[in-house]
C-alpha cells in the first residue's frame, strides 16, 4: 500500500525503539493522562463509546483509552507499529489512511494525537475526520505548540509546523467543528526543552537521523524524569481547579462535530 500524500513525511523506522521509550518517558505517560482527563471533563464524555485513534502508531494511547472504558479502533499506515499495537490492545487495528478507511456507521470520536503537524494539509485531514464522526461526536487533537520552540528535532520528526492556540481555534471553526476545549500543557517543559535544543545544535551531525531522533526522545535521567512527572501532575491539578496555562510545549483541543443543518 502506498503512503498517503498527506503523510508523506512520517517515518516508521523507529517503531520498536519508540515502544521501548513510551512507557518510561514522562512526556508519553503524562500526555496520556492529559488526554484522558480532558475527555472526562468534557460534558459529552458519557456519550462516547466507539473511539478511533487515527495514526495510532504503536498503540500506546489506544491502551490508555481502552483502560478508560472506550471501544477503541486503531488506524495507522505502518505495519511495524500495528504489530506492536496488537500486543498492547484488544481493539480493532486497521492498516490504512483517512482517505481509505470507512466505517459502516459514524463513530463517536476520533483522536489525532500529534498527527496533524506531520501533514501538509492539516485543515483537510480535520475536515475528513469530521466526516467519519456522527453529528455531535468529538474530534480530539494534540499538537506541538509555540513556533519559538522550532528546532532540529521538529525537522527530524518531519513536522510541518508548531501551533498557537488561535490557530487550533481557526482550524476547528473552518471545518464544521465547534470548539469545546483548547489549552496548552507542559508549561514547565518550555525552558528546559528550549535549552536542550539549543545545546543539541552543537552536537555531531554524523549519526543517522533515526539515531538522533532516538537520542532526542530518550527519557531524561530518572531523577529528572520523576521531577518532570511531578510537575506534570501539578499541572493536571491546576487544570482541574480551572487554571488556564498561558503557554506550553503542547496543545490539546476538543471539538464537537456540528450537525449537517449547521454547515455552511
Amino acid at each position: 500500500m502506498k503512503d498517503s500524500p498527506h503523510c508523506e513525511d512520517y517515518k516508521a523506522e523507529s517503531a520498536t525503539n519508540l515502544a521501548k521509550i513510551e512507557g518510561k518517558h514522562f512526556w508519553f505517560q503524562q500526555r496520556s493522562l492529559v488526554i484522558i482527563n480532558v475527555l472526562r471533563k468534557t460534558s459529552l464524555s458519557s456519550q462516547i463509546r466507539k473511539f478511533v485513534d487515527l495514526g495510532c502508531g504503536t498503540g500506546y494511547m489506544m491502551k490508555h483509552l481502552e483502560c478508560s472504558g472506550y471501544q477503541v479502533i486503531g488506524v495507522d499506515m505502518h505495519e511495524s507499529g500495528l504489530k506492536i499495537a496488537s500486543n498492547r490492545t484488544n481493539g480493532l487495528l486497521i492498516r490504512g489512511t483517512i482517505e481509505n478507511v470507512h466505517f459502516i456507521e459514524p463513530v463517536d470520536a476520533i483522536g489525532l494525537f500529534d498527527v496533524i503537524e506531520h501533514i501538509t494539509d492539516d485543515s483537510g485531514i480535520l475536515r475528513q475526520a469530521a466526516t467519519l464522526v456522527r453529528s455531535g461526536g468529538l474530534v480530539v487533537i494534540t499538537v506541538p505548540a509555540l513556533k519559538q520552540l522550532w528546532s532540529n528535532y521538529d525537522e527530524m520528526c518531519r513536522h510541518k509546523r508548531r501551533y498557537h492556540k488561535a490557530e487550533i481555534l481557526r482550524l476547528f471553526e473552518e471545518n464544521n467543528l465547534e470548539p469545546l476545549y483548547i489549552r496548552y500543557f507542559f508549561l514547565f517543559a518550555v525552558f528546559p526543552i528550549w535549552l536542550q535544543r539549543i545545546f543539541r545544535r552543537f552536537l555531531s551531525k554524523e549519526s543517522s537521523e533515526v539515531d538522533k531522533k532516538i537520542e532526542y526522545t530518550r527519557p531524561p535521567h530518572p531523577v529528572v524524569n520523576m521531577f518532570f512527572t511531578i510537575l506534570a501532575r501539578i499541572e493536571l491539578l491546576m487544570s482541574a481547579l480551572g487554571f488556564n496555562l498561558p503557554f506550553g510545549t503542547s496543545l490539546i483541543g476538543v471539538a464537537r462535530v456540528r450537525s449537517i443543518s449547521l454547515e455552511k
